[in-house]
This record gives C-alpha cells, structure tokens and sequence, in this order.
C-alpha cells in the first residue's frame, strides 16, 4: 500500500518535491518502506533511512516552489 501525504495548502506530496518548513528549512522528500511494508515518504536520515513524513506535523510544511 502506499501512503498518501498533503502539505499544509492540501498539495499532494509526491518523491523527490522540496518541502519549505514555515521556519524556513527545505528538505527533499524520498521514497521508503515502513515496517509494515507501506511505501511511505519522509525526508533523509542517513544514507539508508529516513525519517518518516508522518512523524511531522504537515500542517507546518508547504511544497517549495522549484
């Protein structure tokens, strides 16, 4: 199953978008697999994990203008 994630403007977020947080950070969002096999997004941790989209208040982040 795949997640589905909205930015605080109700864009769906989709791999590889930059998301501007309202204090000014950017991040890119990547692609990975939870622990219950979900495709999820989430921004980088390390080099092989990252830090799950749902564990952010989105209502905080808005897509980034390219």
């Amino acid at each position: 199953m795949r997640l589905r994630y909205y930015d605080k403007h109700g864009a769906e977020i989709q791999v590889g978008m930059l998301l501007r947080h309202d204090g000014g950070a950017i991040e890119r969002v990547l692609e990975g697999v939870n622990s219950n096999g979900d495709i999820t997004l989430g921004f980088e941790a390390s080099a092989s994990e990252i830090y799950p989209l749902s564990e952010f208040n989105l209502r905080e982040w808005e897509i980034a203008a390219a």
